[in-house]
């Protein structure tokens, strides 16, 4: 499986959290993510954990939205 990056640290408490998710989650049949680290290692871990196949989509990855980030669309300047 190929990641869009590599440099990103997963947080001491990924294991425990990852665990807790997979506990409240259905058993899902397939597992869809971004490819980008935090998102996919999550799902290469739930994907595993239930045996369903994991699909990698780089249209999920987010965008940035830079000064616009958490605006209303009616919010920005319409010459923006």
């Amino acid at each position: 499986m190929e990641r869009a990056e590599a440099a990103v640290v997963l947080g001491a408490g990924f294991a425990q959290e990852a665990k807790q998710t997979l506990g409240w989650m259905a058993q899902a049949d397939l597992i869809l993510s971004s490819p980008l680290t935090r998102t996919a290692t999550l799902a290469e871990y739930l994907a595993l954990a239930q045996g369903v196949e994991l699909r990698l989509d780089d249209r999920l990855i987010e965008m940035d939205f830079g000064a616009w980030e958490g605006q209303a669309w009616n919010s920005i300047a319409r010459r923006e």
